[in-house]
């Protein structure tokens, strides 16, 4: 996902993930190939129930930060 490139994008995103229960593993970014003023983020985070992974995903797209495309 990319992200915006402000403080504090990465810390909501980790919060969008714990409500699901989850923990953050590892967080990589990258500016390479992002739009300006943004980040490439992977995040891995704990195992998730399969049955919550679209739930996740409709959260994390609707996030402030967040852009996708």
């Amino acid at each position: 996902m990319h992200l915006e490139d402000r403080p504090g994008t990465v810390k909501e995103v980790s919060d969008i993930i714990r409500q699901f229960g989850e923990r953050t593993v590892s967080v990589l970014s990258s500016f390479g190939r992002a739009p300006k003023g943004y980040f490439k983020a992977y995040i891995r985070f704990h195992s998730i129930e399969r049955s919550e992974i679209n739930q996740l995903t409709e959260k994390l797209k609707k996030g402030p930060s967040a852009l996708y495309g």
